[in-house]
């Protein structure tokens, strides 16, 4: 992951290279976990875990719960007043991805948990790749 600039040139080369990510609906889901990952390591920074305890509490990721998932990682970045271009970016993706994905465009739950959680992993895993560059 130390080849990528910028957590943006990882997901397009992700998208480009994992057959799954390259659906719309399938990227929507990597995207709200990074973000999810972005806002839950933010929290831990500051004493809390309301974005992952509430992850946790619903289970599994699905097109139905989504969008709900994704107001509560946004509520959350607010509570905290999270900004940055890394934020700012995963956002913009988001909004462009959510302009192509249709209500009608289906995800199996499975497919859907896969996304979100590579998201998660992936952003955890250049944050931690860009600190141990730093020291």
């Amino acid at each position: 992951m130390n080849e990528y600039t910028s957590f943006r040139e990882l997901m397009d080369a992700k998208f480009e290279s994992v057959e799954l990510l390259k659906e719309a609906r399938a990227r929507e889901f990597y995207v709200v976990g990074a973000l999810a990952r972005f806002v839950m390591s933010w929290q831990y920074n500051e004493g809390s875990d309301t974005v992952e305890k509430y992850i946790n509490s619903i289970g599994s990721i699905n097109t139905q719960n989504i969008d709900r998932v994704f107001r509560k990682v946004y509520d959350g970045s607010r509570k905290y007043n999270m900004y940055g271009a890394e934020f700012d970016a995963l956002l913009a993706v988001y909004s462009e991805i959510k302009s192509h994905v249709k209500q009608s465009d289906n995800l199996s739950i499975d497919k859907a948990n896969i996304a979100f959680v590579m998201g998660n992993i992936d952003y955890k895993n250049y944050k931690k790749s860009k600190e141990g560059e730093a020291q």
